[in-house]
């Protein structure tokens, strides 16, 4: 489940070619010199060339050398640009479009990026603005159903992907012959989950700004871990000792009624970690349990490593649902964002060690005066060989064609483009600038948000939650009842149901 990210992958490439700059790792042309007393071939005392000739990378992108002649080519995308903004400092952006630069790094990116499309294609970029991700799968599907052809793709957030995927109004991406999705501007992880009975409805990477704010990440506060002697949490990450029991022990000893009064309250006390409901279903993905596998046609079928799962909700839910330590936001009223009117000022004044919620959070946290850091979520244990960055599909935004497009030259080229020209452009300022040179305070968080990143983790249950065998782990967290058999083996017989009249209703929209 790791995404193909160019900056990482550069850098990768740089380190392997470090033994072959320094001459200590030797290759075919300069072997490495035999240790003394080795007889040596007469091919070894061939002399080695002076200077090796310069190893470059192949670049994926080529020029089409198209000449679209000033068509107009409209992207459908959520626009909080256009309204002023929204809730979040991230809002503020739109993926798809700005009209000026204005000196915000990210902002300028976008503009760039666009600029550097539409003069290599000459094409003339439009947004069709969508106003929220409350109402914009309704508001496109209007499209859709009216016949309007004047969008050309819609960049849609994953929790609306279910309004569209199976209903006969999107078509396979595959059918794009001029986009090659093993490109490393698109996300494989999404290429991978998404392709369905060899067909991709939906896909992600550099060109959704919003696919890198989503992943789920635990924020920290650097000054309760100093004040309390705690373990170092960028050692615990890179020592794969970052683990769920872990995360519960440090929670613990960081709670403590401050003032003394014998009350613990949200507002006045200290607490380990702040939550919502959905974190139990995170942690069963960042665990490492799937939902579902794929038969021998890339059919998805229900598959859930129920004893995994059950270690997972045992271990959480308790956790989870003790208020002496743990903030649970479905459980506290008189706020309108209790995410931003509470639990960030609750980081911000050392009153809260972890908070759970998605990377969009850390441009909220520019004004923090103590030190904080990130952190991927904790794996279930030791054992678990990787960390699994679960994103958010309320934010995460993924590229869908409409059935409506015939104009696929155009479609394949500008895909293309924005993808290339996004990994070059926009990424960079929103991890350089925008997250590591304005926000995180340190080089370690500048790693995890490396990790974070390049091991965003897709689960298509998750979009779908056929039979609520998703959204199950949610309702069990909500009421703090742990009735994980029961409710699985509920959820399992209609998710069976709903999943095979949805891969039903797909062949029949694939003609098949």
């Amino acid at each position: 489940m790791k995404t193909t990210n160019r900056i990482l992958s550069l850098l990768l490439a740089a380190l392997m070619l470090l033994p072959i700059l320094t001459g200590c790792g030797g290759s075919a042309e300069n072997p490495p010199e035999p240790p003394a007393g080795t007889a040596q071939s007469p091919a070894s005392e061939a002399p080695a060339p002076e200077t090796d000739p310069p190893v470059t990378e192949p670049p994926e992108y080529e020029n089409p050398g198209k000449n679209y002649q000033g068509e107009t080519f409209t992207v459908a995308a959520v626009d909080y640009y256009a309204q002023g903004g929204g809730f979040w400092a991230a809002q503020k952006y739109c993926e798809a479009y700005t009209n000026e630069t204005t000196g915000d790094v990210l902002n300028d990116a976008i503009f760039e990026r666009n600029n550097k499309v539409s003069d290599t294609l000459n094409v003339k970029l439009r947004t069709h603005s969508l106003t929220g991700y409350e109402h914009c799968a309704e508001e496109y599907r209007t499209i859709l159903m009216s016949g309007d052809t004047s969008v050309d793709f819609c960049l849609m957030n994953g929790h609306n992907l279910p309004t569209f995927l199976g209903s006969g109004m999107l078509q396979d991406l595959n059918t794009l012959e001029r986009v090659d999705f093993s490109h490393s501007w698109w996300d494989q992880a999404s290429v991978e989950e998404f392709t369905i009975l060899g067909s991709l409805f939906a896909v992600t990477g550099d060109v959704s700004l919003c696919v890198s704010l989503s992943p789920i990440t635990y924020f920290f506060n650097k000054k309760i871990i100093a004040d309390n002697n705690m373990d170092d949490p960028y050692q615990l990450v890179r020592e794969g000792r970052w683990t769920v029991d872990k995360s519960i022990e440090m929670s613990r000893a960081a709670a403590k009624d401050l003032n003394g009064d014998g009350k613990i309250e949200p507002e006045s006390d200290r607490f380990g970690m702040a939550i919502e409901a959905l974190s139990l279903t995170y942690a069963i993905h960042s665990s490492g349990v799937r939902l579902t596998g794929r038969d021998a046609d890339g059919a998805p079928y229900i598959d859930v490593d129920k004893e995994r799962a059950s270690t997972v909700v045992d271990k959480l839910l308790p956790f989870y649902n003790d208020a002496g330590v743990t903030l649970f936001a479905d459980h506290i009223t008189g706020y309108s964002n209790v995410f931003k009117e509470l639990f960030l000022p609750s980081l911000m004044e050392n009153r809260l060690l972890f908070f759970n919620n998605q990377l969009l959070v850390a441009m909220d946290l520019r004004e923090m005066d103590s030190d904080f850091g990130i952190l991927p979520p904790p794996k279930l244990d030791e054992a678990q060989s990787d960390y699994l960055c679960p994103i958010s599909t309320w934010w995460a935004t993924f590229c869908i064609l409409p059935k409506t497009n015939t104009r696929l030259d155009i479609t394949s080229d500008t895909l293309e483009a924005m993808g290339f020209f996004s990994q070059q452009l926009v990424t960079p300022a929103f991890i350089e600038k925008s997250i590591q040179g304005k926000t995180l305070r340190d080089k370690e968080s500048s790693e995890m948000l490396e990790l974070i990143l390049h091991h965003r983790a897709y689960e298509i249950a998750a979009v779908y939650d056929w039979g609520e065998i998703n959204s199950m782990f949610t309702t069990m967290n909500r009421s703090g009842s742990s009735t994980f058999a029961s409710t699985f083996e509920a959820s399992r017989k209609s998710a069976e149901k709903y999943l095979k009249k949805y891969v039903s209703e797909l062949k029949k929209s694939m003609g098949n």
